[in-house]
């Protein structure tokens, strides 16, 4: 092989390697906002299940308590 086809090569395959990094950059930072708005998502899950245990909590205590009162009467 000529040594003009090894540098064609060789240049070939440094232009693949940036484009392979500047590839893997954009998907990183995409894979990252992915699991920003997902941890956003996850939280504001929570907040809700918090409130609705909250709720459930308290109208299960009031059932006791009308129960209880009417086994008191």
């Amino acid at each position: 092989m000529s040594d003009t086809l090894i540098a064609i090569i060789a240049a070939f395959a440094i232009i693949a390697a940036a484009l392979m990094a500047g590839l893997a950059y954009r998907l990183n930072e995409k894979w990252a906002e992915h699991c920003n708005r997902f941890a956003d998502l996850c939280d504001e899950q929570n907040g809700l299940l918090k409130r609705l245990n909250r709720e459930w909590y308290e109208a299960y205590v009031k059932m006791v308590d009308m129960k209880a009162e009417a086994k008191h009467e």
